[in-house]
């Protein structure tokens, strides 16, 4: 009797340890990869901008400081998302995009909101792929994010910036989003990011 309820213990633990692995699950790289094109084409973003924000994706992960992240905090979703904004000085952007979670909701909505210190000339268009790192579950997903530009450059047609934003949630909830950014206008940015993320569901 004791024998069979220790039995089933046991394999409620190695049930339970297996679910929430799931849960906690990771992408690889290619599978990275291959969400982010396939969200891209779901939210109509210009193949070109896909293309060119992928590339730069891959051409940053054997990055020694982008692995050291990765080993502390598996991505665990991946989003895009398309925004319009301008302003001087201060940059506002506003806009709306779709994050699958690797053991979880495929193709969510969300909306996007952030701001940008630093010189900015002009309005412009932005498309963006961003990878979810360390989010202990799907319901911590979202809320402010703030961090720096990773990676500065002039924002032409062809130019891609990398920002790395930290949750300003408490742990456990904290986690990480590495953000590739591709514009369109005449800008310069520099400073402080922030940048809030509501779920649309």
């Amino acid at each position: 009797m004791h024998r069979h309820t220790l039995t089933w213990m046991v394999l409620v633990l190695v049930g339970t340890f297996f679910v929430a692995t799931a849960v906690a699950g990771q992408y690889s790289n290619q599978e990275i990869f291959d969400q982010a094109a396939s969200l891209a084409r779901q939210q109509q973003m210009p193949p070109e901008k896909a293309k060119r924000l992928i590339n730069g994706l891959k051409a940053f992960f054997p990055d020694a400081w982008f692995q050291a992240q990765v080993k502390k905090q598996p991505v665990r979703a991946v989003f895009v998302y398309g925004a319009g904004g301008g302003g001087f000085v201060v940059k506002f952007m506003k806009g709306k995009g779709l994050v699958s979670f690797k053991s979880g909701r495929q193709a969510a909505r969300i909306y996007v909101q952030g701001w940008s210190g630093g010189a900015v000339i002009g309005g412009s268009m932005e498309w963006a792929i961003g990878l979810v790192m360390g989010l202990p579950r799907e319901a911590d997903f979202g809320g402010d994010y703030v961090g720096n530009l990773r990676q500065a450059t002039a924002g032409d047609e062809t130019a891609a910036s990398g920002m790395f934003l930290e949750s300003q949630k408490q742990a456990p909830a904290s986690h990480a989003l590495y953000i590739l950014v591709s514009s369109r206008g005449l800008s310069a940015e520099a400073g402080q990011i922030r940048l809030k993320v509501t779920p649309g569901w």
